[in-house]
């Protein structure tokens, strides 16, 4: 993150007074978007010296508003629907996003800060977060971005708030990724591999603990989030903590243990724990090492 960038943030967080976006207001269309989304597609990079193009055929596409209310904030999705190819007839996926924040810059421009959602026609609904900054001309340059994933798997990114010069974020995970916190492994492109005979043998995972044969982990497969620091000043990303959704938790049943981790969870200190309660890492880790213990064969 650049430094005017990052002190510009900073202050319009402890400072600022946000301007938020409703239901009749866009910042963008979901469509100037569409750079992030072939980046996604096509593993190149994305410049940030160039201003997203809004491509005026895909601006007449029609938007799509949804406002509900989160924690007595009311929020705000927009949604439009990618045109349909010609060699592929049929649902051709989306973009979506919803403001977290939207700034006014001191040069009468506008800062956003962003959860984006792609799909490409498929089940998979792949996230991101990203600030934009918006000049008076109506132009718009990625100042910052955090790839996501799909859903369940490390998709559906919030934006949380800033504290102590520390930009906080969150990603869904799955039993598993919550039992792996610190793992940043690509879990469905290892599967891949391993279905095409590279089988790396044991794993370094919680008791060597399998993805999807021993513990939950399908796109589908919700139990909580992975809570990550980014530093303002150095631009590094930590993992701080997790929040448990008990409920969805308990209620999950891929995987050869994942019912016992389930006895285990039932019955510990993290049951009663409210949904967006934030259980430190230092807090977790060692209950990682009881449900080991619990569960190991």
């Amino acid at each position: 993150m650049h430094s005017s960038v990052r002190a510009l943030v900073a202050s319009l967080f402890l400072l600022g007074t946000p301007t938020f976006a409703f239901a009749d207001e866009l910042f963008l269309h979901p469509h100037c978007f569409d750079s992030f989304r072939s980046a996604m597609l096509s593993g190149e990079g994305v410049n940030s010296e160039q201003p997203l193009v809004c491509d005026p055929n895909l601006l007449q596409l029609p938007v799509e508003t949804h406002t509900w209310e989160h924690n007595g904030v009311m929020q705000t999705s927009y949604s439009a629907d990618s045109p349909e190819d010609p060699d592929f007839p049929g649902f051709n996926g989306f973009n979506s996003y919803s403001p977290f924040r939207i700034y006014d810059m001191p040069d009468g421009g506008q800062l956003g800060l962003l959860e984006l959602i792609f799909n490409t026609g498929g089940s998979g609904h792949f996230g991101l977060l990203a600030m934009v900054e918006k000049d008076t001309k109506g132009n718009a340059y990625p100042v910052w971005w955090q790839w996501a994933g799909d859903r369940c798997n490390d998709g559906y990114p919030s934006f949380i708030g800033i504290e102590e010069e520390q930009l906080f974020y969150s990603v869904a995970a799955t039993p598993f990724r919550l039992l792996n916190p610190l793992d940043e492994t690509d879990w469905r492109m290892q599967s891949l591999l391993q279905e095409l005979g590279d089988d790396s043998g044991e794993l370094p995972t919680l008791a060597g603990w399998r993805p999807y044969d021993d513990l939950a982990n399908c796109a589908a497969c919700c139990a909580g989030e992975r809570v990550y620091a980014v530093g303002l000043n150095d631009g590094f990303s930590r993992t701080v903590g997790v929040k448990l959704d008990t409920e969805q938790f308990l209620n999950q049943q891929q995987g050869e243990h994942q019912a016992c981790i389930n006895q285990w969870l039932g019955s510990s200190e993290f049951a009663q724990l409210q949904r967006d309660d934030v259980v430190d890492i230092e807090r977790w880790l060692p209950a990682l090492e009881q449900i080991h213990n619990a569960c190991k064969k």
